[in-house]
């Protein structure tokens, strides 16, 4: 999955540690996603009972806290 190929190349930290796709993430966890041109740092909101979520559910699942420039986290 996408996920997990971000997790294997280091791009994925829960709660400021490097990711693993195996990990368990429960609520209140703090999630950043590094892209090449930014950094979101997302709070882990619900985590459901099944592995899919339709799309139009997946956003109820997080709240975005803050997006910063790559290399400038704020």
């Amino acid at each position: 999955s996408l996920a997990q190929e971000f997790c294997e190349k280091g791009l994925i930290r829960l709660n400021g540690g490097i990711a693993k796709a195996s990990k368990e993430v429960r609520p209140g966890d703090e999630i950043d996603i590094h892209r090449r041109d930014a950094v979101s740092t997302f709070a882990v909101i619900h985590v459901p009972a099944k592995k899919q979520v339709p799309k139009e559910n997946a956003a109820a699942l997080v709240r975005l806290i803050k997006t910063s420039p790559a290399g400038h986290p704020e």
